[in-house]
């Protein structure tokens, strides 16, 4: 190619060519080249240029790391190469920019041992540093992608960011470490994603009705739906309930009856069941069955409102009670 564009009847030598381009290297070319095909690739292809003012879908991009083994008689940086099964050599690590219709814009050259990651940002800078504006705002990159800082980084400087998970990286809820109220989303008529809080609020009714089915039998539960009484009395039954198994279990110091108890609890607030206040009052117990200090307790429990702030003090009192009443029992069959 470079003997017809030059004119010269013999092509050029291999070695011939790396020094050439060694010395484009060495003067600092490289930048002012890869700075004109950027802008060469930007007018050849992005011809429909989205105005910044414009709401419209931005377009996408992809990014994608190639590494091209390098054999020399120094040692360079080594990275896996793919092509070769992942073997281990020396090499350069490849950064292609390349748009929806998989038309080549930029392509830079980095140490073989460097992330993706590391070279992504600036791949993007220097193409939009090269073409004068925000060009590139919805990227798509493949797993290499998948690191928080990196997607925290892009988030912030406007960026969009697809990339890919492994089929089995998640099993089910258990792989998750937080794990919020589960939420009704939903899309509606225009495709944007909602929350139907009505939803929310009928499932929650009837994880309310299905708890008194197990408290009181079908027939009376669905008598108290008809009535109206669930959920308001349903709610108050399950806490009585749990308060009472509170102070059986707090009573008895074997801890891991008190662990079980504690996992009990929490298992109970991961829901939308208990919010507010009352997943105050759930955590404070939880502290309390895991023995917490009493003074760290009576102290948390001051920012509980009244009736669950007396409900805890009821059941500090029951348990201090049947604590006493134990020890004495203990002296008399010892005497």
């Amino acid at each position: 190619m470079l003997a017809i564009l030059s004119g010269r009847p013999y092509a050029y030598s291999q070695g011939y060519t790396e020094q050439f381009l060694a010395r484009l290297a060495h003067t600092k070319a490289a930048e002012c080249l890869t700075e004109t095909l950027a802008k060469w690739t930007w007018s050849l292809w992005q011809k429909e240029r989205t105005p910044p003012d414009q709401t419209s879908t931005p377009a996408v991009f992809y990014v994608d790391g190639h590494r091209k083994p390098v054999y020399s008689a120094v040692l360079v940086p080594r990275g896996p190469v793919g092509k070769l099964d992942g073997k281990i050599l020396g090499c350069r690590e490849l950064v292609l920019l390349h748009d929806a219709r998989g038309h080549p814009l930029l392509a830079t050259s980095y140490r073989g041992d460097q992330h993706l990651t590391m070279g992504l940002p600036h791949l993007l800078h220097c193409y939009e540093q090269a073409i004068d504006q925000r060009g590139v705002q919805r990227v798509v990159v493949d797993r290499e992608g998948m690191a928080a800082e990196f997607l925290a980084q892009q988030k912030l400087a406007g960026r969009q960011v697809v990339t890919l998970l492994k089929a089995d990286q998640y099993e089910s809820e258990g792989s998750f470490d937080q794990v919020g109220a589960w939420q009704p989303w939903r899309s509606n008529r225009a495709g944007q994603v909602i929350c139907n809080e009505e939803a929310c609020q009928v499932i929650k009714s009837y994880r309310l009705l299905f708890q008194r089915c197990r408290q009181i039998g079908i027939d009376a539960a669905f008598a108290e739906w008809k009535d109206g009484q669930v959920p308001e009395k349903a709610f108050v039954s399950i806490l009585n309930d749990l308060c009472s198994q509170v102070v059986a279990t707090l009573h008895n110091c074997e801890a891991e009856q008190r662990e079980a108890l504690a996992i009990q609890i929490e298992h109970m607030m991961q829901g939308d069941l208990f919010v507010g206040d009352v997943q105050a009052f759930l955590q404070l117990i939880t502290a309390w069955s895991r023995g917490q200090d009493a003074q760290v307790l009576k102290h948390q429990s001051e920012a509980l409102p009244a009736i669950l702030r007396e409900a805890y003090e009821q059941m500090a009192d029951a348990v201090e009670q049947e604590t006493i009443e134990q020890g004495k029992e203990k002296e008399a069959n010892n005497a």
